[in-house]
């Protein structure tokens, strides 16, 4: 699933559509997903066109994992079945951020690895259930689960009786809420955001003494040499 710009232009300048049905296997979403416990190979398959600056990639991912039974901390096959059309530039650099839906080439080549393990790590589930609902886990190593008798009318302070039937109310109506992201971060986002994590090289030039390649302003580890002269001797 890995192609260089040139082998797509050609393509595309020969008109040509073409298959993808290939099936990877991807153990290192073990590490990077704390739920995932292993994956089968995964099957991949679907087809690619092309704009006049673009190959668009119509993708479905299909594989299973196993993930812990968000009760008993057994193990749960999970199914997935995946569908996305995943656009690509085909020209790296020259495009800016104001494309958040399409992707850009990583040097000279479009890899679909990286797409599709982040598609499955955003597949899978906060929760799931096995089929046994019965096997609540009660008891491990260094606890177990307590159940309190509680009475079946709990006494309130009469000062705080008016807010307990307005929590009676909302349970009864059963308002749920959950926060969540006004908007998913796009990857050309995320990946421009990361653009200055590098390593800056220091500024060297040429000994003119040995030729060698040294700090500027320092003595040459070289030959010892500074300003043409013998500053230390080796």
């Amino acid at each position: 699933m890995k192609w260089s710009i040139a082998q797509l232009l050609k393509l595309r300048n020969q008109g040509d559509s073409f298959i993808v049905d290939e099936t990877v296997e991807l153990p290192e979403l073990t590490q990077l997903h704390p739920d995932i416990r292993s994956i089968r190979p995964v099957h991949v398959h679907g087809d690619a066109s092309f704009t006049s600056n673009q190959v668009t990639f119509n993708l479905k991912i299909q594989g299973d994992l196993t993930l812990p039974d968000a009760r008993t901390l057994d193990d749960v096959m999970y199914e997935f079945d995946i569908e996305s059309l995943e656009p690509f530039f085909l020209e790296n650099g020259r495009y800016t951020e104001q494309f958040d839906d399409v992707n850009l080439p990583e040097g000279n080549t479009i890899d679909l690895r990286p797409i599709v393990r982040e598609l499955i790590m955003l597949d899978v589930p906060m929760q799931v259930f096995g089929n046994e609902t019965d096997k609540t886990q009660v008891e491990g190593e260094g606890w177990a689960l307590v159940e309190d008798q509680l009475d079946d009318q709990p006494k309130i302070d009469p000062r705080l009786a008016g807010l307990a039937d307005l929590f009676s109310k909302k349970e009864d109506e059963k308002w749920t809420t959950m926060a969540v992201p006004f908007r998913r971060t796009s990857k050309t986002r995320k990946r421009l955001r990361r653009t200055h994590f590098k390593l800056n090289v220091p500024g060297m030039n040429e000994c003119p003494n040995c030729g060698e390649m040294k700090l500027s302003h320092r003595v040459c580890k070289s030959c010892g040499h500074y300003n043409g002269k013998e500053v230390t001797s080796k």
